[in-house]
């Protein structure tokens, strides 16, 4: 049984619940599913229609199991396990329409989901990729739409970017029906299905859909009539129904994602498995219930003899100041106070930095741009936790801040043309300049801003691969020496944990000089005796937790890393064993810079001062010359953040300004 997680639960319900019930035993097909997920379904739809026998295995998506890791270390679901008759092993396949595409070809004695004349199957693989790469984002955006100055103007231009998406598509529907290419189902209606499926959510969050009722389309009337004779035929499929859970089960998944909610809806049970909608999947409401903005009565202060309310005070303002360092000690804080789950969080930090090294690799980026990049998302994610955005959003922002800071300039657009191409055979590759990609380049600009306020405006960068080079001469190792190679890997490696952003460029470069002759067996005692510590201003503890970390990571993610596979797993373990008798006999922190934790006082009842001392606070948070903190609900209403340097001239204009927001008391006894 997998592993519950807050937001979703850990298995199938309903109609759902007793297919995957029938499909426990054992086959040469797995499919390793999640059963909260449109990809799965996508699959799982497919695997019931053309009826070929399989084993269902749920996948909790925050606590994968270690043996699912090893046959896919990217950890995704959907992943099927198709048989080898050479090996007599199996090999996994992930990514949901390449599944459907193999499963089309390797079975194709079960029912056919493509048309045979060769025109129609390219016709739907055209409208497939349409529904991956247009309607699935923007119906996203809707959904996902958080309210700014623009209001419901900026909600319905989404709703109607999403719907116009959705009604390209409908024209292409057979006019006879009820599916995409008439009377049989095709890979092109249960591509789009499971999101079909759950439309409803615009109901329970965003004020309904937007889809005209019936006689109300006017010249779209056709269309959308094609619509809701497809959705109704798609619903009352046994496919459709055995592989869609309980509603109530789907809605803390949406209601923990970033998204608005629009005016108050009564609820009504769907047919497909109770799902609750104020009507139909059908006929999804046109309207949109808006909270009355006038008031119900007269506002008070409208009275002439109301008082005149004072003007609020001035706020001293919050400053930031940038932090070219952050300590493991306050990296557990700021995730401990984002309230993240510490496996998702490596496994998006380890994911994001991959994503980072795959693109400035397709686009020939240097070393140094890569650096900046991931220094920048490792910040971004302390300060933003990962329900807020996407993963590889984000990473796209970091490296697009990353190519203006180190003069390595790339539009928007060719990194995220480089991403979608990175998936494609070379023949189907796209230029930057398509319009597919214009709405996600928008968004990286976006989130470039909030990748500036995460670093405090901070542009000095570190590269340790310099100062390596000159510490590999200077102990006489060559450019076409093994360790030195190796100590260059093991260097971009050191990006996938948080090191860069804890140590000066000499640690780093001793580390990776020391670790690369300790696997090699060709180690330099004068590195590891560390003789010309002093010379470059570090220290052995500083340099043993970075050794901690890197034997961490490649102990725990060998798979995620570039120099791991080269090894054996037990050689870690080996070059592990002397450090930590080394750590142990010189009683060396496994963190350098740590304050102990202050005992926790009792608090008594009432007492909120003791109250407000055990409420996690997020160390990153600006702080004003009177202790003020800007409150999480209302970032930005509370005053102006301004970002400074230098943290001497913060701490005198503090201490400056503090003097104005004394409170000062006097204690008098008086005599009853």
């Amino acid at each position: 049984m997998p592993v519950p997680d807050a937001d979703v639960h850990p298995e199938a319900t309903g109609a759902a619940k007793a297919l995957v019930d029938r499909h426990q035993a054992e086959q040469p097909l797995k499919l390793y599913a999640g059963w909260f997920c449109p990809f799965v379904q996508r699959v799982w739809l497919v695997l019931e229609e053309k009826q070929i026998p399989y084993q269902y295995i749920e996948i909790n998506p925050y606590h994968k199991e270690p043996s699912f890791l090893a046959l896919n270390p990217r950890g995704l679901v959907p992943t099927i396990s198709v048989p080898d008759p050479s090996t007599n092993t199996s090999k996994p396949l992930y990514e949901s329409t390449v599944i459907l595409e193999y499963l089309e070809e390797a079975y194709p004695n079960h029912r056919p989901l493509l048309p045979s004349d060769p025109y129609q199957r390219a016709r739907s693989r055209i409208w497939i990729d349409y529904v991956t790469s247009r309607i699935i984002p923007t119906l996203h955006r809707f959904l996902q739409y958080q309210p700014s100055t623009r209001g419901i103007e900026g909600l319905n231009q989404a709703r109607q970017e999403f719907l116009s998406t959705l009604k390209e598509w409908a024209k292409e529907i057979d006019s006879t029906g009820p599916y995409f290419w008439g009377s049989e189902v095709s890979l092109p209606d249960l591509v789009l299905a499971p999101w079909a499926f759950r439309l409803w959510a615009f109901d329970e969050f965003k004020g309904g859909l937007g889809i005209p009722k019936p006689g109300e389309g006017g010249e779209d009337e056709e269309v959308w009539g094609k619509w809701r004779k497809w959705l109704e035929a798609v619903e009352g499929r046994r496919s459709s129904k055995e592989t869609t859970s309980e509603a109530v089960h789907y809605l803390p998944i949406y209601k923990s994602r970033p998204m608005a909610v629009v005016g108050s809806i009564s609820i009504k049970k769907h047919p497909i498995n109770s799902i609750p909608t104020r009507v139909s999947l059908s006929s999804h409401r046109s309207y949109i219930n808006i909270p009355s903005m006038a008031p119900d009565k007269k506002d008070e202060a409208s009275s002439p003899d109301a008082a005149i309310p004072d003007p609020p005070p001035i706020h001293p303002s919050f400053i930031q100041v940038a932090k070219p360092y952050i300590f493991e000690q306050t990296i557990q804080r700021c995730i401990a106070a984002m309230g993240v789950n510490p496996l998702r969080e490596e496994s998006l930090r380890l994911q994001g930095v991959t994503w980072i090294d795959n693109i400035r690799r397709v686009l020939y980026l240097p070393i140094r741009t890569f650096n900046t990049a991931v220094v920048y998302y490792h910040k971004f994610r302390l300060v933003h936790p990962d329900n807020e955005y996407n993963y590889m959003d984000a990473a796209a922002a970091a490296l697009f801040t990353a190519c203006k800071i180190e003069d390595t300039l790339k539009r928007s657009r060719e990194i995220v043309c480089a991403a979608y191409n990175l998936k494609l055979p070379p023949q189907e590759h796209m230029a930057p300049d398509n319009p597919v990609f214009e709405a996600h380049a928008r968004g990286i600009i976006g989130l470039e801003r909030l990748m500036l306020e995460a670093s405090g405006f901070d542009f000095r960068t570190r590269h340790p691969q310099k100062t390596l080079i000159k510490l590999a001469r200077q102990y006489g190792l060559t450019s076409q020496s093994e360790v030195s190679n190796l100590a260059y890997r093991i260097s971009q490696d050191l990006y996938r944990t948080y090191a860069p952003i804890k140590q000066t460029t000499s640690t780093m470069a001793f580390t990776c000089l020391e670790l690369a002759g300790r696997l090699l067996d060709q180690r330099i005692e004068a590195v590891e005796q560390g003789v010309d510590y002093a010379n470059w201003k570090t220290s052995r503890e500083e340099v043993m937790e970075t050794l901690f970390d890197l034997l961490e990571l490649y102990t725990h993610n060998r798979g995620h890393t570039t120099v791991g596979p080269h090894f054996p797993a037990d050689r870690f373990l080996t070059v592990r064993i002397p450090l930590n008798t080394e750590a142990e006999s010189q009683k060396l922190p496994r963190y350098t810079n740590w304050v102990p934790e202050p005992r926790e006082s009792k608090a008594t009842n009432g007492d909120k001062a003791a109250k407000d001392a055990t409420a996690k606070l997020h160390p990153l948070t600006p702080v004003a010359a009177n202790g003020d903190r800007p409150r999480a609900t209302e970032k930005g209403r509370d005053g102006a953040v301004r970002f400074m340097l230098d943290p001497e001239c913060a701490d005198a204009e503090k201490s400056h300004v503090a003097a104005y927001f004394k409170v000062e008391m006097e204690e008098y006894e008086v005599e009853e």
